[in-house]
Parts: structure tokens; sequence; C-alpha cells
């Protein structure tokens, strides 16, 4: 072979193979980039495993799932298929998501079938949920017949109280922020200390009340005790829910309401019909109501009664203030005894008109009037059974 023929055999050699070198190197950096494009596609992959779909790395697929069905137990069914679906990417990531998958399912179960006060409970039936227990209202001697109804004899049966001992309502139409006569003091005394628990707990209620009345009836009751060797608790409030709170009867023995000349006529209305079924159930197993008119201000106190349906009150008139009098007209009531009949009236003393007679459960203690003369009661007393 010439030396020339070898030269251009070898050029054309080297060529080809510079060629070959070059597709080769070209088709490593492809390669080398379609790796990268599959792992980013991996990762997209990824991603999309929290809504559900299936990626590459099922790891992160699975992660999110489960984060998904952690959602669905706050929202219920459709979380728990959030949590299912995103368990379907990659096997880490299915523990996860089936996991989450069944938190879903019980936070439908729990948002289907309701809880009390939002704490989740689920009662079966008969018993329903009160204050985060399941309870049977026809048995329970703690919830009997309702929650927080408590039976004195802790015997509930069929939903009432078994021997338990009547409640009490007492309305009295005196103000007592300035001096009054004795026989009123007393008579406000004996209403509250109708209940005999000691110490005796009492729950203040002071809305729209004037301070110096308050006080002074606060005294007339911590003399009393004194003078009875007995002990009190007054706890005040000015919030009307805590009149309608399930565990009154447990915490209080007498609910005294002051006299609130701040209140208007719609004001009251409201709050008498918020506490209606509250108060008795109160009175129901054995606590004592007293509520007090001044006939101050606006003068809504009958309108917070006949509200609350504490008594058949339906208004309140004025007793003359140095020529009035007021006589007990009823002395066998607990709440008459030792007050000195006749007595003067004072200042802003008032006479309730109520649309019920006298009878076994209701006493007219004391009304305005002297001798045979007698007009509306001044004081009023019902037995709650």
């Amino acid at each position: 072979m010439s030396a020339r023929l070898a030269r251009g055999i070898a050029q054309v050699v080297s060529v080809l193979g510079l060629a070959v070198f070059a597709a080769v190197g070209c088709g490593m950096e492809n390669s080398l980039v379609g790796g990268i494009g599959r792992e980013r596609a991996s990762g997209t992959g990824g991603t999309s495993g929290s809504a559900g779909g299936s990626g590459t790395s099922g790891g992160a697929s699975g992660a999110s799932g489960g984060a998904s069905g952690t959602s669905g137990g706050a929202s219920g069914t459709s979380g728990g298929a959030s949590g299912t679906s995103g368990g379907a990417s990659g096997t880490s990531g299915g523990t996860s998501g089936t996991s989450g998958g069944t938190s879903g399912t019980s936070g439908g179960t729990s948002g289907t079938t309701g809880s009390d006060g939002g704490s989740g409970i689920v009662c079966p039936v008969p018993r329903v949920a009160c204050s985060g227990e399941c309870v049977d209202l026809s048995t329970d001697e703690d919830n009997c017949g309702a929650c927080g109804l408590v039976c004195p004899s802790g015997i509930c049966r069929a939903g009432r109280c078994v021997g338990s001992t009547p409640g009490d309502v007492v309305f009295i139409g005196h103000d007592y922020s300035g001096e009054v006569p004795q026989a009123q003091t007393r008579a406000l005394a004996n209403a509250v200390f109708i209940s005999g628990e000691n110490p005796l707990r009492i729950l203040s209620y002071e809305g729209a009340s004037d301070a110096v009345s308050v006080s002074a009836v606060h005294g007339i009751v911590a003399d009393r005790a004194t003078a009875m060797g007995r002990s009190i608790v007054f706890t005040s409030t000015r919030v009307p829910a805590d009149l309608a709170a399930k565990d009154l009867a447990k915490r209080y023995h007498v609910v005294l309401v002051h006299d609130a000349p701040e209140l208007d006529g719609g004001g009251a209305a409201t709050i008498g019909a918020s506490w209606a079924s509250p108060l008795e159930n109160f009175a129901k197993v054995g606590g004592v109501v007293v509520v007090l008119d001044g006939g101050s201000g606006f003068g809504s106190m009958p309108a917070l009664v006949a509200a609350s349906r504490l008594l058949p009150v339906t208004s309140h008139h004025g007793v003359a203030p140095e020529t009035g009098r007021v006589t007990v007209s009823d002395v066998s009531d607990v709440v008459a005894k030792q007050v000195v009949s006749p007595y003067a009236a004072g200042v802003r003393t008032v006479a309730f008109g109520v649309s019920a007679p006298a009878s076994a459960t209701l006493a007219y203690v004391a009304r305005e009037g002297e001798g045979a003369a007698l007009g509306d009661p001044v004081i009023l007393h019902r037995v709650v059974e």
C-alpha cells in the first residue's frame, strides 16, 4: 500500500472517530438532561400525590396524603376520601395516607351525630350529653329530666325527682336603699333563709341595680345570719347567663335578684325569658328565688318576673309612702314569721297586679291597706313542686 493511500485512510478513520465520539457525547448529555427531567417529573408527581395522584416519589406523595387525611379528620367523610387517595401513592406514603383516611372518617361520624357543646361526645339513645358525660335523664339523680337538675333525695324516676323538697319563689315590693321598717327587713330575711342549708350559698344578681341598695340588702341578710348563727356566702354577678347555668342547683341554694331601676321593659322581658326553664328547674329541686322590686327607674321588675314565668304578675303600682299601710294577710306563711302587722309602707313600696288568686301554692303574704280594706299583694310567695 502506498504511503499516500495509508495517510488518506488514517485521516478518514480519524474523522469518523471524532464523529462517533461527538455522537456518543451528545447522547450522554441528552441522557443526563433526560434524567434530570424525569427526576423533576417525579417530584411533580409527589406534589400531585398530595391531591391523591401518583408520582415517582411515593414517600413524599404519601406524606402529603397523610396530611390531607389528618385535615379530613376535622372535615369528615370527604377528608377520609382524601386521605385514602393520598395513600395510593408510594409505599411509605401509603401508611400515612391510610391513617389520614381513618381520621377523616372518624371526623365525619362526629359531625354527623353531633356533640355536647362542640366536645365531640356521641351518646347512644336514650342517653344525652350533659357537661361532657352521657347520662340517662330518666334515672340520673344529677340530671333528672334535664341537664343540671339535681335530686336532693338522690332518686330520679321517670325523669322526676322522688321525695324532693319543694322550692320557693318570693317577690317583695319594698325598696331597701334607705331606712326601712323592721317588718320589711324581717320579711326579706325570712325569704332568703327559707333554705336551711348552712353555709348558705347565695347567687346575687345585680345587673342594672343600685349599688347602695345591693349593699343594704346584703347587710340585712348578713345581720340576720349572725343572729341565727348561720353562715352565708355571697357570689355577685351582673351576667344574666349565670342564672341559666346547668349546674346552678349544685352551686347555690338561693338566687337573689335585686331591683333593677336601669333596666327597661324590653330588656327585662328578654332576660326573664332566658331564665324561665333554668329557674323553674332550680326551684323544683328545692332552690329559693327571691326577687326585689323597689318601684324606681323604669319599673321593669314585673315584666322580668312575668317573662320568667316565676309568678303570674302583670303590673305594679305605688303605695302612698307616708300614709300607706301593709298588712300581713297570710300569717301561716313562712315569709310572714315574726313580721309585725300592720306596718308602714315606707318609701317606694309597690303592690302587684296578679292574674291568679291566692291558693295552696300561691300565698298573698302581705297586702296593701289595713283592716277589712285590703288591696293588692305587696309580698307574694309561690311554692314550686
